[in-house]
């Protein structure tokens, strides 16, 4: 068994050597191959890179020609502009030049001109300065010997004038005290007169009033007397109405008596039949009669005493409610006319 496993193991190891050395000699075939092929690709990638790095080379080449040759052209250009500027600019410069000198010799003409002018205006005001100095001090003295002529004329005139004003204060104060005496004459003799007319006026006055006031009062005595006349002949007729009613109420008692004695005597018995009802509705109008005539008194007095007051606006209604007791009563529909104659006035 031993050597049947050594035999197998020794056959395991030859096998996998023997495998082992075909493996190693595909994978050196395989890097041959691949060393052959890498040397390939790198001569041929060496061999593209040095086409284009001289296709880029002659690129270069051409590039920097044309270049050289733009920056030859610009150069001349620039040179050519440069030469054409500078031309320019000497001859703007010396346009310049010759502009400052003009306006420097301009300058000074126009200094030379201004120093002259104010020479000549200095010299002008000195003169101006020297003749106003003189003309104030003429001026100076002239005002000087005005004023003192003024102050002198202001003193006489101060003391005319004061001796003016003394003289015309004492003949004002004159005038005055005789204006006086002349207004306190006329005055005391006005006085004199005024209260003559007043007496006089107040005299004629009194005296028309004084007549005036008896015309009144005559006059209200004959209205009073009238309306005093008017109310016995009405208090008259009243009183005579009222004795009438009196005098049929006493004759309608004593039927009455009469009749209900008759009816005692007749039936036995007082306050039947058709007899006691008719004497009743007698005595119910006497009664009624004598109670209108006493309502109808107090209505008109109360009218007439609103009347006498001279309250017309409450007389008014008390005459309206007189005749309404008594319709067309003359005397209170007369007074009535004259309470709305006297509201309407």
């Amino acid at each position: 068994e031993a050597e049947r496993i050594a035999k197998e193991k020794a056959a395991a190891e030859k096998a996998e050597q023997e495998r082992i050395a075909k493996e190693k000699a595909a994978a050196e075939k395989l890097a041959a191959e691949k060393a052959a092929q890498e040397k390939a690709l790198a001569e041929k990638a060496a061999a593209d890179k040095l086409a284009a790095e001289k296709a880029e080379a002659e690129r270069i080449a051409k590039e920097k020609a044309a270049a050289e040759k733009l920056a030859a052209e610009k150069a001349a250009q620039e040179k050519e502009a440069a030469d054409k500027l500078a031309a320019e600019k000497a001859a703007a410069e010396k346009a310049e030049a010759e502009r400052i000198a003009k306006e420097k010799e301009l300058a000074e003409k126009a200094a030379a001109d201004k120093l002259a002018a104010e020479k000549a205006e200095a010299e002008r005001i000195a003169k101006e300065k020297a003749a106003a100095e003189k003309l104030a001090a003429e001026k100076a003295a002239q005002e000087k010997a005005l004023a003192e002529k003024a102050a002198a004329d202001k003193l006489a005139a101060e003391k005319a004038e004061a001796e003016r004003f003394a003289k015309e204060k004492a003949a004002a104060e004159k005038l005055a005290a005789e204006k006086a005496a002349e207004e306190k004459a006329l005055s005391d003799k006005l006085a004199k007169e005024k209260a003559a007319k007043e007496k006089a006026v107040a005299d004629k006055l009194a005296k028309e009033q004084a007549a005036r006031d008896k015309a009144t009062a005559d006059k209200l005595a004959k209205e009073k007397a009238a309306e005093e006349k008017a109310e016995k002949e009405r208090l008259a007729k009243e009183k005579a109405a009222a004795d009438k009613l009196a005098k049929e109420q006493a004759e309608a008692d004593k039927l009455a008596a009469q009749e209900a004695k008759e009816k005692e005597e007749m039936n036995g018995s007082a306050g039947q039949g058709p007899e006691n009802v008719d004497r009743g509705d007698a005595k119910h109008k006497i009664a009624q009669t004598l109670g209108s005539a006493t309502k109808y008194k107090e209505a008109l007095n109360k009218a007439e005493g609103y009347f006498k007051m001279k309250r017309y606006a409450e007389a008014k209604p008390a005459y309206e409610e007189v005749l309404k007791i008594k319709p067309e009563d003359p005397y209170a529909t007369k007074k009535l006319e004259e309470v709305n104659k006297l509201l309407s006035k």
